[in-house]
């Protein structure tokens, strides 16, 4: 009896394992074949440990720079970047883990996700200073950048972006907190970068 149950084991084991290998290489080879299929369209630049996907449109003017809400791919402000791009310079990117950016851990705070902003603008040597242009929860991270660099800051347009008092709200951590939405954030992540009560770098949840 012994000796059957420890058979049956070791076979499941295996078929798990077999079943995870099997999953993991159809994952793969779907992810290889959607870049073939659908490439990027702009840059992939290199932020620290990982890369993310930038799309810029040179033209005259200053340079406008779209932070979209939360759980929203970049492509769905083409036609608005290509609008602006008749009459300033334009760039969309995708946060880690939408589009075409290579995914990080969760837990990453309001103030990482701005300054990895920074680091790509300046990396891919966008020129400044910018107009962000924010999309709901992409408000909170555009003001803590000009916060942080506001030499880098020409102006801010928020679009349906919350006051930063709202996220001391439960419904909207509960909100954000939803798969598709923000299931990419930590509720570290939540918190606003509210500068009169110093939580943009340092509070967490």
């Amino acid at each position: 009896m012994t000796s059957n149950w420890q058979w049956d084991l070791g076979i499941a084991l295996l078929s798990g394992v077999a079943l995870l290998t099997v999953g993991y290489i159809y994952e793969k080879a779907a992810e290889w074949k959607d870049k073939r299929v659908h490439p990027a369209l702009g840059r992939i630049v290199a932020v620290g440990d990982h890369k993310l996907h930038l799309f810029y449109k040179e033209s005259v003017g200053p340079t406008v720079v779209i932070e979209q809400g939360a759980g929203e791919p970049s492509r769905l402000w083409w036609p608005v970047q290509d609008k602006i791009a008749e009459f300033a310079s334009v760039c969309t990117y995708d946060r880690a883990g939408y589009g075409w950016s290579e995914p990080v851990p969760a837990g990453r705070t309001i103030a990482e996700r701005a300054e990895e902003l920074h680091i790509l603008l300046t990396t891919a040597r966008i020129p400044g200073p910018y107009i962000l242009v924010a999309h709901s929860y992409g408000g909170f991270i555009v003001r803590c950048f000009a916060r942080d660099h506001p030499d880098q800051t020409a102006g801010l347009v928020l679009v349906d972006t919350p006051e930063e008092a709202a996220f001391f709200r439960r419904e909207v951590l509960n909100f954000y907190s939803r798969p598709g939405v923000g299931s990419l954030m930590s509720p570290s992540s939540y918190w606003p970068p509210v500068s009169r009560l110093k939580m943009c770098r340092s509070y967490r949840i």
